[in-house]
């Protein structure tokens, strides 16, 4: 009886071992001229085909090699020999016989449902909440004095921009010119515009404040403190429009006013044309709309070539709302890989234990991180401005909350390497953020603090002190559709993937994207004593729900061969899980719940596949 020793290795070539002279047959397996690739090296091996012999033992026998003699350590895994490579796994195949795994999955993935029936609709539910309106009657003016700043013949069409979605805008009028019109210390009871134009405005606030301001300063807006005067559906007519205050602004008589002007339009009405001057200098702030996206189970793929000027020095920034009925939960809310889908960048938005972690660069096997546990308020609830910046020559890493410090580190010198970027989850297609994001940007520079704060509330242009180092910048102002423009200086339009909500701001809850302006609305102040009939009116608007992703699979099955069963989509849908639609006061107490019947339910089943894998030995 003979023996055959084979020498076989997956990494390098072998060294021939042989037993007592004629009762063992050598095989060469591998020569050291056959190059690898990702880590292997294989070949078939023949055994002699004599019917005469049989075999009793196969021996294997190899070499290993270190590149330049070298053993790996952590931190440096590319050094030379490593773990993987003295464990030596080594496998003996036949590929001629194969054995059968019994394998199961899911019939469906249902995107935010973890149950096993799926009840559904196909068509939007939604949400309610309840506002308090007040409309306001007037019975009889016992006596009025009126007092108009402003006496200009210019058509404004910023001030009121009913025919947007949503809009607000502020104007500040100093004391001066508050005295030196007349309008004494005490109650102010209601203003009058002039128009130029028919136009509705639905949900129509106007609130007032004091402030020792001298001027209105987009890049820090004034957005607390206000009292509400007034709030009721508008309809503007050509001439003059009295708004009569259910809740009359006491002056103090010494500090500067500002008048803020909201509404939120269902659809967007006519343009309003108010008649105003020019103050010369910036007496007035606006914004309209503030467009943005829900991310739910989608991303934003950004155009890699721009991202290649990346390399020592980064800032990205980006305002974000997550959605407190999915977070915290482990999300990334950015990915960015390099050409060998090794971490570049990396931003978990929070993880499931709340922290923010910051991960940037890539090197020896390994990226550099900084992270800090959030409070709920910090990524859910409300919009945050989030800023990190890396630089790799000082080795520190920074990020900023709302223009302030939030956490930093040092000691993070690896390089930054980035050919593929996504918004909205991890290149595996999963951690999807559960949240409204909106001003994306990014930079090849560290982008100081001050810089930071001053710009954050803003959009950019090219007067950004670093606006030739902005390499994208994704407003998420189109309201519709499946890209997003860039205005950074490269124009690289960026497309949006699967499924995203589009959504606008209510107008009272504009926050940023403001522009100034001088161009002021004439005003008449109206003070004196009224017989007022006010009647409240509670006045529901709708948010729509978050839909579910409905993905269906089947079995494909691959009879006498050696191929894996197939899992196949057979289709992905949209569809609105039957539960309860919710109803909230103005106090944003849930106060109703209504049961939304289904028309369909999905039985989430249990399909069962076959792998069949080659038979094989493991050698260590």
């Amino acid at each position: 009886m003979k023996k055959l020793s084979l020498f076989l290795i997956l990494l390098l070539p072998f060294a021939v071992l042989s037993q007592s002279i004629g009762d063992t047959i050598v095989i060469p397996a591998i020569n050291y001229s056959q190059t690898h690739g990702s880590g292997i090296r294989d070949t078939m091996i023949l055994f002699p085909d004599d019917p005469g012999q049989t075999f009793e033992k196969i021996i294997m026998s190899y070499n290993m090699r270190c590149k330049d003699g070298l053993i790996s350590v952590p931190g440096n895994t590319n050094q030379g020999c490593g773990e993987w490579d003295y464990s030596c796994n080594t496998y003996i195949t036949d590929s001629s016989r194969v054995d059968s795994i019994l394998s199961f999955c899911s019939s469906h993935s249902i995107s935010h449902f973890s149950g096993e029936s799926f009840n559904y609709v196909e068509t939007p539910t939604y949400d309610y909440y309840q506002y308090l309106q007040q409309n306001v009657q007037i019975d009889n003016i016992i006596s009025e004095n009126q007092f108009t700043i402003g006496l200009g013949e210019l058509s404004l069409d910023h001030v009121i921009q009913a025919d947007e979605l949503s809009g607000k805008s502020q104007f500040l009028i100093t004391q001066t010119e508050l005295t030196l019109a007349g309008v004494s210390q005490g109650d102010i009871n209601g203003i009058i515009l002039n128009t130029l134009s028919d136009s509705e405005a639905t949900f129509f606030m106007l609130k007032m404040k004091h402030t020792t301001d001298t001027l209105m300063n987009v890049k820090s807006p004034e957005l607390d403190d206000f009292t509400e005067v007034y709030f009721a559906d508008y309809s503007f007519l050509v001439g003059e429009n009295r708004i009569q205050f259910h809740t009359p602004f006491n002056w103090d008589g010494i500090s500067n006013i500002i008048i803020e002007f909201s509404f939120t339009n269902e659809t967007p009405s006519n343009q309003l044309l108010i008649k105003g001057e020019d103050a010369g200098e910036d007496y007035g702030i606006y914004a309209n709309n503030g467009t943005h996206i829900i991310n739910d189970m989608g991303y934003t793929e950004v155009p890699a070539g721009p991202l290649s000027s990346i390399s020592e020095e980064i800032t990205v920034s980006f305002w974000c709302y997550g959605n407190p009925d999915f977070l915290p939960a482990n999300t990334t809310i950015i990915s960015g890989v390099d050409n060998d889908n090794n971490r570049q960048l990396n931003i978990h938005h929070p993880w499931s234990n709340s922290n923010i972690y910051f991960d940037c660069g890539y090197e020896g096997g390994g990226y550099d991180r900084i992270y800090k546990s959030a409070t709920p308020l910090e990524f859910e609830g409300q919009w945050n401005h989030w800023a990190f910046t890396k630089n790799t020559i000082s080795g520190e890493m920074n990020i900023f909350l709302n223009g302030e410090l939030w956490h930093s580190g040092t000691g993070t010198t690896k390089l930054i390497n980035i050919q593929d970027l996504i918004i909205g989850n991890i290149h595996a297609g999963s951690l999807n953020y559960f949240g409204k994001i909106d001003e994306f940007r990014i930079w090849s520079k560290e982008i100081d603090q001050v810089t930071i704060k001053n710009w954050m509330n803003i959009e950019l242009d090219d007067s950004h002190p670093y606006y030739t180092e902005l390499l994208a910048y994704y407003k998420y102002d189109e309201g519709s559709g499946t890209t997003t423009a860039d205005d950074s200086p490269y124009g690289e339009t960026a497309q949006i993937h699967d499924y995203v909500l589009w959504s606008n701001e209510r107008g009272n809850n504009l926050s940023r994207g403001f522009h100034a302006t001088s161009q002021r609305p004439n005003i008449t102040f109206l003070q004196g004593s009224y017989d007022l009939t006010i009647t409240d009116e509670i006045v529901v608007d709708s948010v729509e729900n978050i839909a579910n992703v409905v993905t269906e699979y089947e079995i494909i099955p691959r009879y006498g061969s050696t191929l894996h069963d197939s899992l196949n989509v057979l289709f992905s849908n949209l569809y609105y899980q039957a539960c309860y639609e919710h109803t909230y006061n103005p106090e944003g107490i849930l106060i109703d719940s209504t049961e939304i019947l289904p028309t369909a339910t999905i039985d989430i089943t249990e399909l069962i596949y076959m792998g069949y894998p080659i038979i094989s030995r493991d050698f260590h």
